[in-house]
Formats: C-alpha cells, structure tokens, sequence
C-alpha cells in the first residue's frame, strides 16, 4: 500500500499530498461533477538517472462513470489519454514533462471517513527515458487518497445525465421545449453522451406532442438535426457515427423531419 511502480522501480507515495477532490461546477449553463485527482511520489532512485519524483493528476475531469459513492468497491476504465471531443487532457503524468496516461483500470475500496483506497495501473505514452522507459511504460500503485469533498448521489450530475433529465422536463409548452431543445444542442455540441441518453434524444424527436409544439417555426428543429448528425471523425466528432445512423434512419419516417434529414449530407 502507498507505492507507486513504475515498471520495475517502485517510489514511496506522499500520502499528505495525494487526495481526490469531487465537486460541482458550472459549465455552459449546465452543472456536472467533476474530479480533481493528485497522485504524489516521493522522490526515489530511478535507473541511472539519479532521485526523481513523479505525480498522476487530473484537473477538472468530469466523472461520466459515476460519483465516489457509487464507484466504492467497484473498478472503472479510462481508455484515452486525451478527450478530442471537449480538446483537454484526462489523466497525466509528471516527471520530466507532462505525459497522457492511456489504459488505465482504477479500483475504488471503500470508503472510510474521509479516505478511500485505490488500486490503479495504466501506461504512461511517453516518459521519456532510454529503452523500455521511453513509451508505453506501465505502472500500478495503490494508495490511500484523502476525499477533500464528494458530491452526494443525488447531486451528480454528469452530460448524460442532465439531457436524460431534460428529456423528461418537456412538455406542450413550446418555450419550456425550446429552451430544452437549445440546451441539448448545447451539450451534443460539446460533449460525446452514453448509448442511454442518446437513445432518449432519439425518442423524443420521435415524439408527436413534443413535435407538435414546433409546428408554428421547425427551425430550432432543424437546427438541432443538422448539428447532431454532423460527422467529422472517430476522434473529434461529438456524436458517434453509429448514433447518427440510428437517429436519421428512425428520424426519416418522422414526416415533420424526413426534409431535414435528407438534407443532411
């Protein structure tokens, strides 16, 4: 416990300096949990290099995969380095430079009052050492982090989540569904959701009574299709390809939407 290996060197973790701080924060309108992480190393002998030390973070990372509460006892998967849909980092590693950390599987113990144990291994894409220290260098460390603040499950929110609630705030109102209409684009736009909310969105443009209340002006409709099928690539484009297929093909038999569809290139 408290240690930090680097492939086959191992450094004492500080944990005075390490913590998990969980919180929420407004962006865009819209409030979702967040996650500052800070993974310290104690300074140690490292290959022929001398002493060095090294820190995992994240800064302001939103926490799609669900709130401390909920993780404890539990193990998530953060793939990528690098969130090309929002343009920011997720996690990284300090020791000469700033690294992405790709592969990572993190487990949560339980919670203990204001601690929580976490067993975490991943791949740092770039130390920048000789040899097998260079790229792709594995690590693994567990800790004890102290908790400086956690959201409560009834106050997380993530993307996903606030469109999910948004979907079922709609009514025969045609303000109240403009404005939810205009807050979706806002966040399709900016953030990539998961299948669920996606499948809501979907549903709800299916939706006569909701469709209905656009009779008298379709451009915030129209809008909303044109940027919500707009595709770039795998990387960078907020809505998967997959998605888009599913919504123009269920959207297409909408007779109040099949011109905008076609008109999607």
């Amino acid at each position: 416990m408290n240690t930090l290996k680097i492939k086959d060197y191992i450094f004492p973790i500080d944990t005075a300096k390490s913590y998990i701080k969980e919180y929420n924060q407004e962006d865009f309108g819209q409030t979702y949990t967040l996650w500052d992480v800070w993974v310290q190393g104690e300074e140690a002998p490292f290959m022929d290099e001398g002493m060095h030390s090294g820190n995992i973070r994240c800064e302001q990372m939103i926490a799609t995969q669900g709130n401390l509460q909920s993780l404890a006892e539990k193990t998530i998967e953060v793939k990528g380095a690098y969130d090309y849909v929002t343009d920011e980092h997720l996690f990284t590693f300090y020791v000469l430079t700033h690294n992405g950390v790709k592969d990572n599987e993190i487990t949560f113990g339980k919670i203990e009052g204001n601690k929580v144990a976490v067993y975490w291994k991943g791949v740092i894409e770039e130390l920048g050492f000789e040899g097998d220290y260079n790229t792709n260098v594995p690590f693994e460390l567990s800790c004890e982090l102290e908790i400086k603040g956690m959201v409560s499950n009834e106050d997380y929110h993530t993307p996903s989540s606030v469109v999910k609630i948004s979907v079922g705030s709609t009514n025969d109102d045609i303000d109240n569904n403009s404005n939810i209409l205009e807050a979706i684009t806002e966040i399709t736009d900016n953030h990539r959701l998961n299948d669920e909310a996606y499948d809501a969105v979907i549903k709800l443009l299916c939706n006569k009574s909701f469709l209905e209340t656009f009779e008298g002006d379709t451009d915030p409709l129209e809008d909303f299709i044109s940027n919500f099928t707009h595709f770039t690539d795998d990387l960078t484009s907020p809505v998967p390809k997959n998605i888009i297929q599913k919504a123009m093909k269920k959207w297409r038999k909408v007779e109040m939407l099949e011109n905008f569809v076609d008109n999607v290139e």
